[in-house]
């Protein structure tokens, strides 16, 4: 089952999660010098596990990270919930806006023929 990932209107939040069977920290920025979202990912030990990624739409987030999708057993996407094709800004993005942060499963991704 895909997984939205609560996302605040502040420029810099935290957020522990768990998403396959695992639970990691979730850092969101936004750049102000080139108006982009990005994220962290924190294993629960604290050991980086992936570093600024930058939040697109429309896309898998982690799928080229090998080692994510491993200890997650899934990926990050954004979701865009309208049709229009606007970028992300500071103002759209987050849990009831325009783009969304979501956790789908390896398997929810295979079932779906996403990947």
């Amino acid at each position: 089952m895909a997984i939205q990932i609560k996302v605040e209107d502040h420029s810099y939040q935290e957020k522990l999660v768990t998403v396959g069977g695992n639970s990691v920290n979730i850092t969101f920025t936004f750049n102000t010098r080139d108006s982009r979202w990005y994220f962290d990912l924190v294993d629960r030990n604290g050991i980086d596990i992936v570093s600024g990624v930058k939040i697109l739409p429309s896309q898998n987030l982690t799928g080229h990270y090998l080692d994510v999708t491993s200890i997650i057993g899934g990926n990050f996407y954004c979701a865009n919930t309208r049709s229009n094709r606007e970028d992300i800004t500071r103002d759209n993005f987050g849990t009831d806006k325009q783009f969304q942060f979501w956790y789908i499963s390896s398997e929810e991704e295979v079932e779906k023929g996403i990947t």
